[in-house]
């Protein structure tokens, strides 16, 4: 995917100036070149496929800066609400990193009732919501 962003912009930014009217000079298309130049000597890819040239390494470190980074809301989002020993609405939610390529978040909404005191735990468990941003094939909904 990397290397073909900058042929991407390119041709994006051929078409913006056509369809504004616009050609690309020669000086344009000269700068657009240095443009690819600089873009490929300033990124890299970080796939796993290429773990000879110490990019794994470099993958584990750019995962854990951007957990790091996670603010609050995004790393959990649980509460808890109700009267005691009567009922509880219990809310879990979060968002992780998973192997490195995709973020997936995950939030849900219980009602809790009957309290069973010998036990020290709620008896009946009701969800009420269940959402995520795409279906999870290993994550299923609560029964």
């Amino acid at each position: 995917m990397t290397a073909l962003a900058p042929l991407a912009a390119e041709e994006l930014a051929f078409n913006v100036a056509q369809q504004n009217g616009a050609s690309v000079s020669i000086g344009g298309k000269a700068l657009v070149a240095l443009n690819l130049r600089d873009w490929a000597g300033f990124t890299r890819n970080y796939s796993a496929g290429r773990r000879n040239m110490g990019n794994s390494d470099q993958r584990v470190r750019l995962r854990e800066v951007t957990l790091n980074s996670r603010d609050g809301f995004v790393q959990e989002r649980d509460w808890k609400a109700g009267l005691p020993w009567v009922f509880e609405l219990r809310k879990q939610g979060g968002t992780d990193l998973i192997d490195y390529d995709a973020w997936k978040g995950l939030d849900s909404l219980e009602l809790r009732t009957v309290w069973n005191p010998l036990k020290g735990e709620w008896k009946v468990k009701a969800p009420i919501a269940w959402g995520a941003p795409r279906p999870m094939a290993t994550i299923k909904p609560p029964a």
